[in-house]
């Protein structure tokens, strides 16, 4: 099952969960503040870290070195992310 993880007030409307969810996904809702429910948050150091290292010196170089980064990023730890944010959400 899919899911969609929000907080955008927009999604808080039944409609819109009902379509959701007839695409056999489900929304989960979110605090407005959640680091620990984010995914992206267990990015940030490991992209910091390749950032300092590469030391880009311009624009150009600091976007090459995310994108690089991005794709180096391994299934794995994506799935680890999204597994261990889900302790945190009891997703039906």
């Amino acid at each position: 099952m899919s899911s969609c993880w929000t907080t955008w007030a927009l999604t808080k409307c039944t409609a819109f969960a009902k379509r959701f969810e007839a695409a056999g996904a489900c929304v989960v809702y979110l605090p407005p503040y959640s680091p620990d429910m984010n995914p992206i948050e267990y990015w940030w150091p490991d992209l910091k870290r390749g950032v300092r290292t590469a030391e880009p010196r311009s624009e150009k170089d600091l976007a090459a070195t995310v994108r690089r980064l991005r794709a180096q990023v391994d299934v794995s730890k994506i799935l680890a992310w999204f597994g261990h944010c889900l302790k945190f959400n009891q997703v039906n």
